[in-house]
């Protein structure tokens, strides 16, 4: 069943590659992350992976400029326990929520009806948001769905089906790992995902 899934992931346009990862890998892009995390000047936090890497498999793909648009933006800046938020801006991974205060732009044309701080091109802050100024906020890459595998889970007989991508460091070492492109254009990308 393996083999047909990347095979499968193979064949969607602007996927360059896909392979399986080992538990060795798996282990050893954790590592990195973790020590990216404490290495960042702003505080951040890659749920995506730790929730990918909980996954009974988990494939590395390779994609090029072609490949799609993530469905949802890849980071957001947030506060902890957003749950008790009227406002509908939270987001939920798992048992825990977020409230989100700032978020990645996925299009440049979007339009928003409340005051907005842009910090460079690709992401803007909601300052009214913000609870109050001395809880702390945070980055959070989040966890993702992948719409191509999600259409098919039932014949795969798959389900947990999340995406992420990985930090620059844990890139570099994905791409060296398993002989891919060095090009810029070009990215890693987790999928991990669990049998029915």
């Amino acid at each position: 069943m393996l083999e047909e899934i990347i095979h499968l992931l193979r064949c969607i346009k602007g996927i360059v590659a896909a392979e399986p990862l080992s538990s060795p890998d798996i282990r050893k892009i954790l590592k990195i992350e973790g020590a990216y995390e404490q290495s960042t000047f702003l505080p951040l936090k890659n749920l995506g992976m730790e929730t990918t890497a909980k996954r009974d498999r988990v494939i590395v793909l390779l994609k090029g400029p072609s490949f799609r648009k993530p469905p949802a933006p890849t980071v957001y800046m947030v506060e902890e326990e957003g749950e008790n938020r009227v406002d509908g801006h939270v987001l939920h991974i798992g048992p825990k929520h977020y409230h989100i205060i700032g978020e990645e732009i996925l299009d440049s044309k979007q339009q928003y009806t409340e005051k907005i701080m842009p910090l460079g091109d690709s992401f803007v802050i909601f300052p009214e948001r913000r609870s109050c100024k001395i809880k702390p906020a945070f980055f959070l890459v989040p966890p993702l769905p992948f719409p191509e595998l999600d259409e098919v889970q039932e014949h795969f007989r798959i389900k947990d089906i999340v995406s992420v991508s990985p930090s620059t460091l844990a890139d570099c070492y994905l791409r060296e790992s398993f002989g891919f492109a060095k090009e810029t254009t070009f990215a890693t990308l987790l999928i991990g995902y669990n049998p029915e």
